[in-house]
């Protein structure tokens, strides 16, 4: 064995890592700076993801309480219109009729379920 075989191997570490020859086995500064960046990304993303996940159950919340406004109010139209509806009949069986006097039935509204 001669001079021709290079600068020695590093010696094994317990982590798995070599040991330049002239260096202590342990942690390095840019092992910690290494670590605390991985920790903190990791509780970057992990606050963004819980972030956005309770803004869109929120989102979700909110819309499914507005839906079911929506529905209750729909609900009570339907019920106003057939009360209106059973009225219109029980005048119309007693003689009533539909026109425009004062003593007549008004003629039913002519509503659109869209804007014009």
């Amino acid at each position: 064995m001669g001079a021709d075989q290079g600068p020695p191997l590093p010696t094994p570490s317990p982590h798995g890592r070599g040991v330049a020859p002239g260096r202590s086995p342990g942690v390095e500064v840019g092992d910690i700076i290494q670590g605390l960046a991985t920790l903190g990304l990791g509780a970057i993303i992990t606050k963004l993801i819980d972030y956005a996940t309770t803004r869109r159950r929120e989102q979700r919340e909110s819309q499914g309480k507005a839906w079911e406004e929506r529905d209750r109010e729909a609900r009570a139209r339907r019920i106003l219109e057939e009360y209106a509806h059973k009225l219109r009949r029980n005048l119309f069986r007693r003689g009533a009729k539909e026109g425009p006097g004062e003593d007549d039935v008004a003629p039913w509204p002519d509503y659109h379920t869209t804007k014009e």
